[in-house]
């Protein structure tokens, strides 16, 4: 690490793409801290593109998440979503954000704002190919977490065409998804039924009263 970082010094031109690649294995592998020193000698090099700007302020929100630093993941996906409002790893990451800010929040009225917000950016993410399955995975499961089964089917089986790679484990999830939402639409079915015998009755007695 370190022999790279003095590396990094005395280049005559910086790698950007590289040493940002090294900050997020180095923060997916559990080294946050390290990475954090990455990120920083790319910002101290100065001279950067708008666009190595937005890689390495993604960078740190990775960082940030990975130290359970929630204040400052907000801080800079809000910052990252004003100068790029389109871009498909920002738009992703805010749903994200919100989503975990759902899980942790206590107030009802507050987790159904962070839902809202999260479901948003998960449908704007989906619309991006570069994170369709991502977004699309996403979002099925936080509506699967809400026992919203029925809604969820479709994102998960669209993620489910998009992996690449082994698709048992996701395969598996969605099938058991799929017997929950078919539950789901019988508990509905029969609720349903319910409601429309019930109105019945009231009529079929106030129709008897009224002779």
């Amino acid at each position: 690490l370190y022999a790279y970082l003095e590396a990094l010094d005395k280049a005559p031109k910086l790698d950007v793409a590289r040493a940002l690649k090294s900050a997020r294995i180095l923060n997916d592998y559990g080294y946050p801290e390290k990475a954090a020193t990455f990120a920083d000698k790319v910002a101290a090099k100065g001279g950067l593109t708008p666009k190595e700007k937005l890689d390495l302020d993604l960078v740190r929100v990775r960082i940030a998440q990975n130290g359970g630093n929630q204040e400052e993941v907000g801080e800079l996906l809000r910052d990252l979503f004003a100068r790029d409002p389109a871009n498909a790893e920002v738009l992703l990451e805010l749903a994200r954000h919100h989503d975990q800010l759902a899980k942790n929040e206590q107030d009802e009225t507050k987790r159904a704002t962070q839902l809202n917000e999260a479901k948003t950016h998960f449908k704007l993410a989906l619309e991006k190919e570069a994170v369709a399955y991502q977004a699309n995975l996403g979002l099925g499961q936080l509506l699967v977490r809400e026992k919203q089964y029925i809604d969820g089917v479709p994102y998960l089986e669209k993620a489910l065409s998009l992996k690449i790679g082994d698709k048992s484990s996701l395969d598996q999830y969605l099938s058991r998804v799929r017997r929950a939402a078919d539950r789901e639409a019988q508990r509905k079915e029969r609720e349903a039924t319910e409601r429309a015998e019930a109105a019945a009755e009231e009529q079929s007695l106030a129709n008897k009263k009224g002779k």
